[in-house]
């Protein structure tokens, strides 16, 4: 199967820096500050309960305070070639195409804009069921909400996504049309400006 060259392209780029990175396959990524309120430490519990003859690989694009402790639950999971922290990275956004699918498994959120860039590049998301995230995620529709602190919850909704490719597109697609029609920059000025006059 011909891979789509800007895929490639985004995946030579993280494999060029972190060799444990294998270019076929699935891959799930976030872009998120290494700091406890993303939850990350709940991505790698739920990546060590996935199936282990098939872990895909799972890339966070971001740096922080808990790089040490997620370091750490990484290696106790032996999860080091396929859990993969790859710092700050200043065209992240354009990476976003190396992902099959996007997590976001936060403990706590505003709005999160990381969802957004997510559903521009039409990816499917994965993420928890916590107000701020709910603003931009509709259960089954433009994604799969799973409850925060949960591992095995985001291992079930990961490896379903894992496992069904035309629902990875499903979901992707709704996104994209939602953040489109509803986050574009003009009408969150609009709204913002509106909120000001208030």
């Amino acid at each position: 199967m011909t891979r789509d060259p800007v895929i490639d392209e985004a995946r030579s780029h993280l494999i060029s820096a972190h060799s444990v990175l294998k270019k076929d396959g699935v891959w799930i990524g976030a872009i998120a500050e290494l700091v406890r309120n993303k939850g990350l430490a709940f991505a790698v519990g739920a990546l060590a309960h996935m199936e282990k003859s098939d872990t895909p690989a799972f890339i966070v694009i971001g740096e922080g305070d808990e790089r040490r402790n997620l370091t750490e639950a990484i290696s106790t999971a032996k999860l080091d070639s396929s859990f993969v922290l790859a710092g700050f990275v200043s065209d992240a956004r354009e990476l976003l195409s190396a992902f099959d699918i996007f997590a976001l498994p936060s403990v706590k959120e505003g709005l999160p804009y990381t969802l957004l860039e997510a559903g521009l590049a039409r990816l499917p998301v994965v993420a928890s069921d916590i107000p701020g995230i709910e603003d931009i995620i509709e259960h089954g529709v433009t994604g799969l909400l799973v409850p925060s602190h949960d591992p095995e919850a985001l291992a079930r909704a990961l490896t379903r996504l894992k496992n069904d490719g035309p629902l990875r597109v499903r979901l992707g697609s709704a996104l994209y049309e939602k953040v489109s029609a509803h986050f574009s920059p003009e009408i969150m000025l609009a709204g913002t400006i509106a909120l000001y006059r208030e």
